[in-house]
This record gives C-alpha cells, sequence and structure tokens, in this order.
C-alpha cells in the first residue's frame, strides 16, 4: 500500500507542475503591447550610422497601433529628433536615396485603420542633420465628369479615357444622376489625393509610385485609380509616367 501510494502521490505532484508550466508559458505568450522596428543606416551623410527606428502602442486585443513615431538617433554625436506619425497598422520602413543626393533617406508606409485600403506615406531626408519633408507631390492635371448614356471621362494630359459605367446605372438613374440615359446636370468625379505611395525604380533612377483613386456618385463608388511615376530632378518631383486603370470597359482615346 505504501508504494502504490508514494507512485499516487508523485502523479499528484508531476500534474500539478504541468498545470503550473502552462500556466507559465500562457502568461509569457500573451500578446505584446509594443511595436519597434529597429534598422541602421548612414542618414546624414558624416559616415556614420544613425539608428532609425520606428514605434508604437498595440490597441488593447488589436493588431493596430497608436502613437507611432519615427525616431533617429545621429550617429555622430548620439542627439536625436522624434516626428509623431499618428496611428495605423504595418508599418513598413524604407532606407533610400529617393532624391538622389548621394545619402539615404527614410521612407515609412503606415496602412490606415478601418475599412480604407489606402496608405499614409512619410518622406525624410535627414541629410547634415536637417529634417526636411520631401514627399509632398505637386498637384495632377486632371479633368474629369461624367457623359451621356452611362459614361465618364477622364483626361490625363495627352490621354482621354472613356469608361463605360452601364452597369451602375440603376443606381445612378435612383440618385437622379441620369433619366433615361441623359445626364440631369453636369458632374465631375471625385479624384482622391496621393495614396499607397511607394518606393519604385526608373530607367533614370530610384522614384516613387504614388495612386490616386477616381469616384463616381461617392468615395465608395470607386471607378478605377490613376497611377503616376515620379522622381526628383533638381530638387523637385518630375512626373515620368501617368497612366489610368479602370474597373469596367475602357476605351483610350487621343486628344
Amino acid at each position: 500500500m505504501k508504494y502504490h501510494y508514494v507512485i499516487i502521490s508523485s502523479f499528484l505532484i508531476f500534474i500539478i507542475c504541468c498545470v503550473s508550466s502552462v500556466e507559465d508559458v500562457s502568461a509569457t505568450e500573451k500578446s505584446p503591447t509594443v511595436y519597434e522596428e529597429i534598422q541602421q543606416y548612414d542618414v546624414t551623410g558624416d559616415k556614420v550610422k544613425e539608428t532609425i527606428k520606428v514605434s508604437g502602442e498595440f490597441y488593447e486585443d488589436s493588431p493596430n497601433l497608436k502613437q507611432i513615431t519615427l525616431q533617429v538617433v545621429y550617429g555622430g554625436n548620439k542627439a536625436s529628433v522624434s516626428i509623431p506619425i499618428g496611428y495605423g497598422a504595418k508599418p513598413v520602413l524604407h532606407i533610400v536615396d529617393l532624391n538622389h543626393d548621394g545619402v539615404k533617406d527614410v521612407f515609412l508606409s503606415v496602412k490606415e485603420v478601418g475599412d480604407n485600403p489606402s496608405v499614409k506615406d512619410f518622406g525624410y531626408s535627414f541629410k547634415n542633420e536637417k529634417v526636411i519633408n520631401f514627399l509632398e507631390l505637386p498637384k495632377l492635371d486632371t479633368q474629369t465628369n461624367f457623359q451621356d448614356e452611362y459614361k465618364v471621362k477622364i483626361k490625363l494630359y495627352n490621354d482621354t479615357y472613356i469608361v463605360d459605367v452601364s452597369t451602375r446605372k440603376k443606381m445612378y438613374e435612383e440618385l437622379g444622376l441620369y433619366h433615361h440615359g441623359k445626364l440631369n446636370e453636369p458632374i465631375e468625379l471625385i479624384v482622391s489625393s496621393y495614396v499607397n505611395i511607394k518606393p519604385t525604380y526608373t530607367i533614370k533612377g530610384k522614384g516613387i509610385e504614388a495612386t490616386q483613386m477616381v469616384s463616381g456618385s461617392s468615395e465608395t463608388d470607386i471607378i478605377g485609380e490613376i497611377k503616376t511615376i515620379w522622381i526628383i530632378q533638381e530638387g523637385k518631383w518630375k512626373m515620368q509616367n501617368v497612366s489610368f486603370i479602370g474597373r469596367n470597359k475602357i476605351v483610350l482615346i487621343g486628344n
């Protein structure tokens, strides 16, 4: 009997230890509360690497971040600069020379929270420890409007696109935009600001690709996207290419 008692006691102790171990593991596997990404590059041009850090705090039980901050600690004198980014999700950090001055720049993309698929983008030069926000693209010259027979016209420089939106005619008729295919009054389309900006390569060197959403009756009535390619020349952004990508049948015509 004593032998069986020892075996039972040992088994109970083993189970208690296992349960304690599982509880300890669960405690250590809790979701992190802080996000942090660190890269080291020379972004001032002094041949000494800086520490570039993106950090933020996770919302409770969410992959989204608040209080996102971009911090650069200068390698030469240990001074630092912090730039508040706001909130968002999935920060993506690129270190690349976008303005072609021989010194790498800091490019950060942060996905917006919610159903909006767009991305907030930030681009900074820290050359000679001077902070310059260079991600301010020139306004794109666009001419857009609804046409009779459930069509829209989009003019981008030397190209004009005619898009068939007849699949939405019931909605447009109910909204009062059309009456039996005739436009009730002149109406322009909605062209968003630049979104989803990202580094890219061109035949003239590194640049960026930017997107603008084109919508009809509301921002959710998306008709297509305008894609532009830009590079910096002589300190200014110059457009290299522009195109329209539609979600319906498109006819491309000249001016």
